[in-house]
């Protein structure tokens, strides 16, 4: 009679319980998200990277090729990176994990030295008005992976640049410019790839200024109307 019950009990489990068979439960429910830890500086896996679900207990250390596995249902996910304080998150990565669809996510990380200049380099954007990230959102800037790329090589490129001049062996110093050459190749991209999205965000939100200007004018005489009451009888202040 027990041997009974327990197979009973064990059959129950396994049609109510979901069972992981290579990332999925029965019903086709994704049950992993699979990814990378990406070093920005350098376009490399990080080994040893803690990954984390933000809200949640789950987390997992990355191998020695920078990949990771975390055990999710289906929903929407906010995840972070980071390698102690030597290597620092870029941002949250928003990813949505849909049931029967495998979902792969890279997460980008960047020493913390460069994020710290990308503050300072958003900071002194939104105050100089002769810099094209004046209308861009610095706290969208310092997570945007491009921005960071680009200083990260910026940085790298300093640092080999001040390798080329050191050298006396002609043949390293070949080397080494080759490398340097392929870093500022590089950051140009990074740069346009930024900058291009600073433009689609100026164009955007130049586009919404000039729908509120033409719906200012078609009701001219209301606000008229307004802001006459406001100088008379002080009802409210009427923004223009």
């Amino acid at each position: 009679m027990k041997t009974l019950a327990f197979v009973l009990t064990l059959s129950w489990l396994s049609c109510t319980l979901p069972v992981s068979v290579c990332g999925q439960t029965q019903q086709g429910h994704v049950l992993s998200i699979r990814g990378r830890v990406i070093d920005l500086s350098t376009d490399e896996g990080v080994a040893g990277a803690e990954v984390l679900v933000v809200g949640t207990k789950l987390r997992d250390t990355t191998d020695t090729d920078g990949r990771f596995a975390l055990p999710l249902s289906p929903g929407k996910y906010a995840i972070l990176a980071h390698k102690g304080r030597k290597l620092v998150a870029v941002g949250k990565k928003m990813v949505e994990v849909k049931p029967g669809q495998p979902s792969s996510v890279d997460i980008f990380v960047v020493p913390s030295s460069v994020k710290r200049r990308a503050q300072a380099e958003a900071v002194r954007w939104a105050l100089s008005p002769n810099r094209l990230g004046l209308l861009t959102d610095s706290e969208n800037l310092v997570r945007d992976p491009d921005f960071l790329r680009y200083l990260a090589l910026d940085a790298r490129a300093e640092a080999l640049a001040k390798q080329v001049r050191e050298t006396t062996d002609q043949q390293k110093r070949a080397e080494l410019e080759k490398q340097l050459r392929e870093i500022v190749n590089k950051m140009f991209d990074a740069r346009t790839a930024y900058r291009k999205k600073t433009i689609e965000t100026t164009e955007r939100l130049l586009q919404r200024a000039k729908k509120l200007l033409e719906q200012s004018v078609r009701e001219r005489d209301l606000l008229i109307e307004h802001k006459i009451s406001e100088l008379l009888y002080g009802r409210g202040v009427l923004d223009w």
